[in-house]
């Protein structure tokens, strides 16, 4: 089994894609901004790094709205594309491992971790990292995949991420050109319960996102946007489960882990 997926964006050219990443990226900035606004302090003041920032897409447009960004991702193909079109002064780029992210302890006011956590070997490792480069006070922007998606969002397969993986790495071999699945994705219990065992709380804005989908950038396909619409926010709170992708605000419970 492969240690990890060094060169995603090469098989993956979603992650290159400039438009869709700023749509993106609006969404970040719109529900940061919406956390600090409800506690009275800009969060977007301070320092960020984008955890698995790809060809910097994100990372450059949060670059508009903070003192400084940095940008980190162990695809060093992803990573040229991202120094070669950075044109922002506050704006830097490094090759590095989310496991062991080569920053000091405390270093950051927001930290991002978009759709990660599927991809990395180990989820818990990836956890504690992003808990010590935090500052005792910061935030961290949290976007994950659910376990339970109907259609599996890399490979476009139903069911996939439900299947145990000896079975999920045939089904990928019979449909697809690679000879495993890698992408391991948690249910939202076992979410909650990875920032619990980490230290830290969480504010939940999936439902508020839902509810309010232009306010939060969230999608431009009309068909969609007219469903959010019409579907009551306690329904989407009844299938909060089966919802395919969720958004977290997490800061940390306490001053120091155990």
């Amino acid at each position: 089994m492969r240690d990890y997926q060094r060169n995603y964006s090469q098989t993956n050219k979603e992650m290159l894609n400039y438009r869709k990443r700023r749509e993106k990226a609006k969404k970040i900035y719109k529900v940061l901004h919406d956390f600090s606004t409800d506690r009275s302090k800009e969060l977007t003041d301070g320092i960020c790094l984008d955890v698995g920032c790809s060809g910097g897409i994100i990372t450059s447009y949060l670059a508009d709205y903070f003192e400084s960004v940095v940008g980190c991702d162990i695809d060093e193909e992803a990573i040229k594309v991202a120094n070669a079109s950075n044109s922002q002064p506050n704006c830097s780029f490094i090759v590095g491992d989310s496991m062991k992210l080569p920053f000091n302890d405390n270093s950051f006011d927001v930290v991002i971790c978009n759709h990660v956590y599927e991809h990395v070997p180990d989820v818990n490792v990836l956890m504690n990292e992003l808990y010590r480069v935090l500052k005792k006070n910061g935030v961290c922007y949290f976007g994950v995949g659910n376990k339970w998606i109907i259609i599996e969002p890399h490979y476009k397969l139903p069911f996939l991420s439900w299947l145990p993986k000896n079975i999920a790495d045939k089904y990928i071999k019979t449909f697809t050109s690679n000879d495993e699945y890698y992408e391991k994705f948690l249910t939202y219990k076992q979410t909650l319960n990875l920032f619990s065992i980490h230290g830290f709380k969480h504010v939940d804005y999936t439902v508020k996102i839902l509810s309010k989908p232009m306010e939060f950038n969230v999608t431009n396909n009309k068909l969609f946007l007219i469903i959010l619409k019409v579907v009551p926010k306690w329904i989407w709170s009844l299938g909060h489960s089966l919802i395919p992708t969720y958004i977290f605000v997490l800061k940390k419970a306490k001053e120091t882990k155990a």
